[in-house]
Formats: structure tokens, sequence, C-alpha cells
């Protein structure tokens, strides 16, 4: 019985693997965000009569590869960011643009039937962020830097448009943390801002995307 006891345990674990499937996954959407410190920023020293809210809308993309199992799905996720601020001063042009590179190690619970798909869950995960200043006292950009750590979670929602492909519509809902970006010993400050532009962000999201299964 004890030298059964492994080609049991191996039967079992070709069942269990041969009911799994690699989900790959693309979408881009848009994230409201509220990102105070830079808004601050911008709005005492550049805005003028264009003064931001609260929130403020960035473009967001997508890629995820998860490892789905009966109702649980391990993924590792990476998302962009990008947003960028313009405005026309009297004698040049200010502009403020970031990119924010967003991986996270994600776990969902799946439900699914014939046709259909939902996935909820959450994750965490390092972020890095550069920021590009430019028209600020030459025409050279000034770039600033910082990493810092995120979590995010989602709820999505999809639907069959092949036999291994889905359609889906995602909410997205998180909060990234970032130090002060620097450049060197530099920083962008103002006297409102005299430590430093905080770029750290709380943000929800809709984005629209396909999903690709892969049978294992």
């Amino acid at each position: 019985m004890i030298r059964l006891f492994p080609v049991f345990l191996l039967a079992a674990g070709l069942s269990f693997v041969g009911q799994a499937q690699i989900d790959v996954k693309g979408a881009m959407g848009i994230n409201l965000i509220s990102m105070s410190g830079v808004r601050d920023y911008l709005n005492a020293n550049y805005a003028q009569g264009q003064q931001l809210g609260a929130f403020n809308t960035a473009v967001s993309f997508d890629g995820e590869a998860g490892y789905h199992l009966d109702k649980l799905e391990l993924a590792v996720d990476a998302a962009i960011e990008i947003n960028s601020f313009s405005y026309d001063l009297t004698a040049n042009k200010y502009k403020l643009s970031y990119t924010s590179v967003q991986p996270s190690a994600m776990a969902y619970y799946v439900i699914a039937g014939e046709g259909y798909q939902f996935k909820f869950g959450g994750g965490i995960g390092p972020r890095f962020l550069a920021v590009t200043e430019s028209g600020l006292y030459s025409n050279q950009d000034v770039n600033y830097s910082a990493t810092g750590w995120g979590i995010l979670g989602r709820v999505e929602a999809g639907t069959a448009i092949s036999q291994n492909a889905y359609a889906f519509i995602g909410g997205d809902v998180g909060y990234n943390h970032f130090p002060i970006p620097k450049n060197g010993n530099s920083m962008i400050i103002s006297v409102t801002n005299p430590n430093g532009v905080d770029f750290s962000e709380f943000f929800i999201g809709l984005k629209l995307g396909v999903i690709y299964s892969i049978n294992l």
C-alpha cells in the first residue's frame, strides 16, 4: 500500500493539472486619479485659469498572464499609466508628464459558466515612476524618478467571443505610493511644495479588453 501511494499522488496531480488553463489578457482604459500633490503644485504655479479638480484622468494599458485552476487564478499583471499637463505661459510652454509602471502579483476568485466568467480579486506590487518637466528654465527636459509600492482591487465580467476568447469589461480601484521623485539630489519644489511634489495617487479605473485561454 505504501508503494502505491506515490502512484495515487501522481494520478491525482495529473488530473489536477489537466483541468487548468493559462489566461492571457490585454486591455486599455481610463483611470480617474486623485494626485493631490501634483494638483496643488500645478494649481499654485501654472494652472492660472485652468485649475485642476480633485480628480483627473489618465490613460492605462494593461497586460496579464494567469494560471487558472477551477475557481482560483494566480496571475502576474503589468499596467502602464500615462498622463501629462500642459500650460501656455507668457514666455514659454510648460509641461509636466509622467509614466507609471505598475506590476502586481494577483489572486482572483473565478465564477465561470457556459459563455461567461466573472473575476474578483486583488494584488500588490512595486511601482516605478518616471517624471519629465519641460519649459521651466530652458528648452531641455528635466527627468525625475521614484520607486514605490501599490495595492490593487479588481472586478471583471467577460463574455465568450470564441471557444477560447472572452471580451471583458473591468473595474479597478487602488492606491500607489511613491517617495518624492528625484534627479540626483534635486526634486520638483515650489513655495507650496518646499519638500518636493508628491506623486502618490488614489485611482478608480475602467477598462475593456480580451482574455485568451489556453487549456493545459
